[in-house]
């Protein structure tokens, strides 16, 4: 069964946006039609109360795998990272694409584009093994 590539990039968003978000917590006092801005109409809740941890979800399960990955391949991780994290320039806010990406982490479009494929695929085989794709 494979997953498509919307899929994967929603999955990584959603991962991106709980990073940013400050990983554990959620933001507290946000209201529902907020929540469903934020994650483009999917409904994402703690597991209860209102400064609860929500380590019980796909994205910490994305974390873990790229934890994983980042011992026998940093490289990889850090390309992941930047592509989903790493959106805009600091001075102007303008988009960066990805050769803007690769050239700022010194390596061709290819190795990048090669690196980010081997970790989309190795985080989606890791959400596999935990039943989470």
């Amino acid at each position: 069964m494979s997953i498509s590539r919307a899929r994967i990039n929603q999955l990584f968003e959603l991962w991106a946006r709980w990073c940013v978000s400050g990983s554990v917590l959620p933001p507290s006092g946000a209201s529902i039609l907020s929540k469903m801005v934020d994650n483009r109409g999917l409904l994402l809740f703690a597991s209860g109360g209102a400064k609860s941890p929500n380590l019980d979800c796909i994205e910490a399960d994305i974390e873990r795998a790229l934890s994983l990955l980042f011992v026998s391949d940093p490289t990889t991780v850090k390309v992941l990272r930047f592509e989903y994290l790493g959106r805009f320039k600091r001075e102007d806010n303008t988009p960066v694409n990805q050769l803007r990406k690769a050239a700022s982490l010194g390596m061709s479009i290819r190795t990048y584009e090669r690196r980010l494929s081997k970790g989309r695929r190795f985080v989606i085989e890791q959400l596999r093994k935990s039943k989470q794709c």
